[in-house]
């Protein structure tokens, strides 16, 4: 075992701490994220709070693949649904999967 407090951790704990790990990611994305906040305030959530927690997901919207590349403009090359601000990005060449080049937003490393 690569770290054993944590891989024989009680589930009940685990599951405590992976709820408040969700709840907080959904804080970040609602306050960064306009394609989010309106796909999630569709169905009520316009806080974190709002969504429950892990045991409350399975209501909350699927995102397709269609709707994010619908948020894509010129002047906004990753659409509405990024949370953060790229520092540059990486374009990479077509693959099977992609018709077209596809760009992965790389975050600015700090020192």
């Amino acid at each position: 075992m690569l770290d054993p407090a944590v891989e024989t951790r009680p589930w009940d704990e685990q599951l405590a701490l992976d709820d408040a790990a969700y709840r907080e990611q959904l804080g970040y994305l609602l306050e960064r994220s306009a394609f989010y906040r309106q796909k999630l305030g569709a169905v009520g959530v316009e806080e974190a709070g709002d969504a429950g927690g892990i045991a409350d997901l399975a209501r909350l919207p699927l995102t397709e693949k269609q709707e994010l590349r619908a948020t894509a403009t010129p002047d906004r090359p990753f659409g509405t649904h990024l949370c953060a601000r790229p520092a540059f990005s990486l374009i990479s060449p077509r693959n099977r999967r992609t018709p077209s080049a596809s760009s992965l937003p790389l975050p600015r490393r700090t020192p």
